[in-house]
């Protein structure tokens, strides 16, 4: 059964239309109702097939997955008049849109000029829509991006852009009045002044998603966040490189963001202050930190503020420039309070220290807790990795009897003995991380012990020789005896 057809941007154009030809015309019109299409130029021949020959005005109210895009990779390519009269006549099929930062300029007068024309929404079924640049295109399996060469280098009149691009964003509530998710990638970003995405923002009301990823090197934080706090609706936000430390911010959403649920945030200093302004009525069950730098107090009272999130399943933090003056974990009291914890994850640099008594009071706490992960091999280094002891490690096991995936840093040389009653547990992976794990024997003793542990990946920099259970070959896993 078919399921996807991608039509690429070909030079051997004809030879495409002509494979296509003959694949459609063995196609029931049953298996192309189920069929995804993505094509990446409005005007290629293939897109051309799909009008003419395979009935796509069905395909699409069947389906309603098309994506159109415009064709910016040639710049002797400009949307013509009947590119436009198609996106006319199917845009009101259309569910997800990617309006890009080299779109034509004469594309967006002649659209804005057609909006202005219109007496209904031009995509009233639009859920999603970015407005970016190229890095915002998805990539291709193998990582790389599908639309590069020189091309891309093209210059275009700035100022034009700006001016159409503003005009199309304050006329996107017309365009799709129940668009939900709204992202707003970086180049874009810095094309439109605070007033435009205000306004824009506050006249879609059924907003469910936004994703703005910069911030307070354009706009006016509050302004933004006001807007934003009034939905009723929005459950999700992501914000990026906004300043949430006065004077950037006055706060003046407080109380605001009442249906928010689900939070990220990278490189936003201040991001404790702004969960702590949150309205009483938010309780949010994600929540995401990425790429801030901390002090002693601010993570203090980072967690202060997300012990009052009951709700709270999943959190993740990521702190850089660090400065602990106290153990993490007496920190990390306050969240004892989110029993609901399924996921919880922290990564901070440099070296977080560590106290297993301190961890285990907390993780006690946490008895739905699934996944837990401690550092990051792959960026910090060395001193950011928080060595843990065999006893730590009995703690987390013995204290979440929902663990399934443990990912850490185990320093063996620093205490081998425990005597902790393990819980039945369903835990099938740990991640050992670290190659200064001097005692390899006293680490096989204690996953060896582990119930249920059939999957356990062992990574100490170098191949144990002789280590009981180990697999032959690549990485280590050791099963129960």
């Amino acid at each position: 059964m078919l399921t996807v057809i991608k039509a690429r941007q070909c030079h051997r154009a004809l030879l495409l239309d002509e494979v296509l030809v003959q694949v459609f015309q063995y196609l029931s019109r049953d298996t192309l109702t189920k069929a995804a299409v993505v094509c990446r130029a409005w005007n290629e021949p293939v897109l051309k097939i799909l009008w003419e020959k395979v009935y796509l005005e069905n395909f699409l109210k069947l389906f309603g997955g098309l994506r159109l895009e415009n064709d910016y990779l040639r710049s002797d390519n400009a949307c013509t008049e009947k590119n436009l009269d198609r996106l006319i006549l199917y845009g009101s099929c259309i569910k997800s849109g990617y309006l890009y930062y080299r779109l034509h300029d004469t594309f967006l007068d002649e659209l804005n000029t057609t909006i202005a024309q219109l007496s209904q929404p031009l995509f009233p079924l639009l859920h999603d829509l970015t407005i970016g640049f190229f890095g915002s295109i998805p990539q291709d399996s193998d990582g790389s991006h599908a639309f590069a060469g020189p091309v891309l280098q093209q210059s275009r009149p700035a100022l034009h852009f700006k001016k159409a691009t503003t005009a199309f964003c304050m006329q996107l509530p017309i365009l799709s009045p129940f668009l939900e998710e709204l992202v707003l990638s970086i180049d874009i970003v810095a094309e439109l002044s605070t007033f435009t995405v205000a306004e824009m923002l506050a006249r879609l009301p059924a907003l469910r998603h936004v994703d703005i990823q910069a911030g307070a090197s354009f706009y006016d934080t509050d302004t933004i966040l006001s807007v934003l706090a009034g939905h009723r609706s929005l459950d999700s936000l992501q914000i990026r490189d906004m300043d949430l430390v006065p004077p950037h911010s006055a706060l003046a959403h407080r109380g605001g963001f009442a249906s928010l649920r689900q939070i990220t945030s990278v490189r936003c200093p201040g991001i404790e202050l702004f969960l702590k302004s949150l309205s009483p009525l938010s309780e949010p069950t994600y929540v995401r930190i990425a790429n801030t730098d901390f002090s002693s107090r601010a993570i203090a009272e980072f967690f202060q503020v997300v012990g009052t999130f009951k709700r709270l399943e999943s959190l993740g933090l990521e702190g850089y420039g660090v400065d602990l003056e106290v153990p993490l974990t007496g920190a990390l009291g306050p969240l004892g309070l989110c029993s609901m914890l399924e996921t919880l994850s922290i990564v901070l640099v440099p070296r977080i220290p560590m106290r297993d008594d301190d961890l285990g009071a907390v993780l006690s706490h946490l008895p739905r807790l699934i996944n837990f992960r401690l550092g990051d091999s792959e960026r910090e280094g060395r001193e950011g990795r928080p060595d843990i002891t065999l006893r730590a490690l009995a703690i987390i096991v013995a204290s979440c009897p929902m663990i399934q995936s443990i990912r850490i840093y185990l320093d063996a040389s620093k205490n081998t003995s425990h005597t902790i009653e393990y819980h039945p547990t369903v835990l099938y992976r740990i991640d050992v991380q670290g190659s200064y794990i001097e005692d390899i024997e006293a680490v096989a003793r204690f996953l060896a012990r582990l119930p249920a542990s059939n999957d356990l990946k062992l990574d100490y920099g170098i191949q144990p020789k002789q280590l009981s259970g180990t697999v032959a070959g690549g990485e280590s896993a050791l099963c129960p005896l």
